[in-house]
Formats: structure tokens, sequence, C-alpha cells
């Protein structure tokens, strides 16, 4: 009887620790098919919601229910999620900017920077939410996260194109030129047809006084973009610190032409116009006209508008109007010392019934300088930082083996330099010329300080985990 109550016993506890270790297997086998079922819906998967949705289900499997492999991969796939819905997030918050609801794109930015730090927290190793952070990060200001975080995504796919481009934007926002420059040529290595590296190594070139190189390039992007208004105004703005004026006015009476209301545009002809040493290129009329209209598009708070407009009411002898303009423009540049100095000098020209030329030597008690550094127009910058965003199936979690970005990589660069054309001289300058008025109806252009990063359509992202774990 003894021996028989044992033996029971042993059968208990040996049928028991079957049981459970079935039931073990079948649990695994459950959360296995979860995650494979997850993977199928992500092909699929495109909105805010669909991505909440594969995150929640992904975030409701244990990891102690999966083998080491399975375990890995739901990692992998949570954090793939966690990229595209903060990607999904990021476009809302640049449609919802572009329609003026600010207040609402910086809750959708926030929401996409809260998920792309979940996303680099479950898969570190994976460059594509580095890159994307750092976006977010750039357009909140983050600069020196910014970087880090570029710096990351360049280390783990040093031939993403992107990264280097907007970790030069950053650099060049941050004052740091030659950095920029350099993050730029690497661009152009990769990517040798890039019109927006071409326009901002120009503008790097030209912040660092290399007005001969900076023209190579923005000429090369007007080739490129022979209709875009803002490469005609950067390739203007070379010429012009070059001392070629006829160019330099002929690119600006293009970008009107092409983009009748760019305010940038009509305020650096109206200099030109207003203060050019050559007065066979001064126009008072027009010049005052072209002021004005640049205010009326893009508002009194550029203190280099009201500067220009000043300018040009004091060669209209309108000093004491120039000389009340000149204050607003002093009190716009309370945070901009160079061309505070510069200011007041023009403004004490003005008090004293004097127009305003280039390369006039001013001495006043207020600033003594020889105005060349100052009378360089700011490059013209465009377009927000995005964060890299396909809906090609390469960028979804795939049972087929990882597959890189195609790219521009091993293509020589040609230096532009080489395929430059001289400009033209013109025996007689260009007499000032009438632009086309600027259009009431059409909207205003939003105004944006951040850098900017285009992403290409031949540049695939990589961010497809390990093959999805078998269900059987």
């Amino acid at each position: 009887m003894y021996r028989a109550t044992i033996f029971l016993v042993a059968a208990w506890t040996v049928i028991c620790w079957a049981g459970g270790a079935v039931a073990q297997e079948d649990a695994g086998v459950k959360e296995k098919k979860q995650l494979l079922q997850i993977y199928e819906d992500s092909k699929k998967a495109k909105t805010v919601a669909d991505f909440t949705s594969m995150v929640e289900g992904l975030e409701e499997i244990s990891d102690t229910d999966l083998d080491d492999q399975s375990a890995s991969y739901r990692k992998q796939l949570l954090s793939w999620g966690f990229n595209r819905r903060g990607e999904a997030y990021s476009d809302q918050a640049a449609e919802l900017q572009g329609k003026g609801e600010t207040e609402a794109a910086a809750k959708a930015q926030a929401e996409a920077l809260s998920d792309f730090e979940q996303a680099v927290k479950w898969a570190p190793q994976v460059w594509k939410p580095h890159h994307n952070r750092g976006v977010s990060y750039a357009l909140g200001g983050k600069y020196e996260s910014a970087l880090a975080d570029f710096d990351e995504a360049i280390r783990l796919q040093p031939d993403y194109p992107n990264a280097w481009f907007n970790r030069g934007e950053i650099r060049y926002a941050m004052g740091d030129f030659e950095a920029a420059l350099s993050d730029y040529d690497k661009v152009l290595k990769l990517r040798p047809d890039d019109a927006g590296a071409l326009t901002s190594r120009g503008h790097a070139r030209f912040q660092l006084g290399q007005f001969d190189q900076s023209l190579v390039d923005y000429a090369a992007a007007v080739r490129k973009m022979p209709t875009s208004g803002m490469a005609r105004l950067n390739r203007g703005d070379a010429y012009l610190s070059l001392g070629k004026y006829r160019e330099a006015v002929g690119d600006y009476l293009k970008a009107i032409e092409y983009e009748n209301r760019l305010g940038r545009a009509r305020q650096s002809l109206a200099w030109i116009y207003a203060v050019c040493p050559d007065d066979r290129y001064r126009n008072s009329a027009v010049a005052l006209r072209l002021a004005n209209e640049a205010i009326q598009l893009d508002g009194e708070t550029d203190a280099r508008y009201l500067d220009t407009l000043a300018a040009a009411q004091a060669n209209a002898g309108q000093y004491e109007e120039a000389a009340a303009t000149a204050a607003k423009a002093l009190e716009a540049a309370a945070d901009d010392a160079t061309l505070a100095a510069s200011l007041q000098a023009r403004l004490a020209l003005y008090q004293s019934d004097q127009a305003y030329r280039l390369g006039m030597k001013l001495d006043t008690a207020a600033a003594k300088e020889t105005p060349v550094s100052d009378e360089k127009p700011e490059p013209a910058k465009e377009k927000d930082p995005k964060p890299a965003n396909t809906d090609k199936q390469e960028d979804k979690p795939a049972a087929a083996k990882e597959k890189k970005p195609e790219t521009a990589g091993g293509v020589k660069l040609t230096p532009a330099q080489a395929n430059e054309p001289t400009p033209a001289k013109a025996k007689e300058p260009t007499p000032a010329k009438e632009p086309t008025p600027a259009k009431k109806n059409e909207p205003k252009p939003a105004k944006v300080k951040t850098p900017k990063a285009e992403e290409p359509t031949e540049a695939k992202p990589v961010l497809a985990p390990a093959n999805p774990p078998s269900a059987e």
C-alpha cells in the first residue's frame, strides 16, 4: 500500500510537470503567432491609429514567454512601430504648421519626439530613430542634442546623405561654418546632384567670405532649378558681394518674376537701387516702392528690411523719414551687435542729410567701420527638417533580408568650378528696371528659421528587423 501511494504521487507529479510544460510551450507558440500577426498587419499600417494598435499589441506580449530570438525581434518591431508613428505625427505637425495651426503643430511634434525617444530606447543599434529624433530636437532648438543624434546616425549609417546634410544645417545654425562646409561636401560626394546641398554649401562659403566659390555653388543650383526664385536670389547675393551689380539686378528681377511674393528679392533689389555706388543703377522711386512692398509682404520686424527702407528714403532725399526708420531698425536689431553698429553709423548720416552708398567709410562716435561685412545679405534658407519617411515596402519589417538604402556613393564628384561659365561683362550697366508688382491675393509664404532637410526619393531607409520567428 505504501509503495502504491508513492507510485501514484510520482505519477501525478510527472503528469503535472508535463502538463505545465505543454501549457508553457502552448503559451510560447501563442506569443509567436501574435508577433507574426502583428508583423503581417504592419504591412498595411499607415496612420497614427494603425501604429498605435501595433505598439499596444506588442506591449501586451511579455518577453518571459518568448525565447531569446523572439524577444529580440519584439524589441526591434516595437522600435519600428514607435518610429513610424513618430513619422506620422511629424507629418501631421508639418501639415498643421502649413495651415497656421501653430499650437496643434507643436503638440504633434512633441508626440513625434516622444515616439522617436521610445524607438531609440528599444533598438539603439538602429540608425533611423537617432536621425529622426535629431530632426525633432533641431525643430525644438535643442541643437546640441540634435548634433549628438546625427553623429550617432552617421556612425551607424555613414552612407545616408540626409544625416550629413542635417548635421551640416545644425552646424551652420550654430555658426560653425567650416564644419558645416565639410558636411555638405560629404553630401555631394554621396549625392552629387543634390540642389539643396549645393545651396547650403554656397551659404557656408558665403559666410566664410568665399564669394567666388559660393557663386559656383549657387550657379550650379540655378542650373538645376532654373525657375526657382530662391536659387536666383542666392546667386544674386553672391554677385552683389562681388560687386557684379548688373548680374545681381538680373537675378533679383528673375527671382521676383518666378516668385512674385518673395519679399527678400524685393528688399535686395531695393538695396541696390538705393545704395549702389554707380548712379546708373540707382532709382529712387523704384527703390522706395520695392522696400515698402518687401515690408508689406514679410512684416516690419526684420531690421534689414527697415534698414533698406531707410536707405531708400535717404536716397530720395527724405532724410527725416530715413532717420526715423533707421531708429526703428535699431530697435529690431537689438540682438545683432554688428548690424546695430552699422545702423547707428548710417543713422548719423541721415541725421546730417546724407545718403549712404556701398563701400562708404563711416566714422561716427557710436560706430567706426567700413561697411563691407554687414552689407552681405543673409543667404536665403528655406524649409524645415523632416524625418526620413516612406511608405515603400523597404521601410517595413520584413521577413526578407535587410536592404541597404540606395545611394550615389562611388560617383566621383566633378568640381562645379570646371563647368561654371564666366559671367558676361556688360559694356554699359543695365539701368534700374521695374519688376512686376506683387499680386494682392496670393497667400503669404510661411517664414521659417529652422534648418531644412530634403528627403531624397532614391534613399530607401533601412529599418527591417530580423526575420520574424516561426510560429511552428
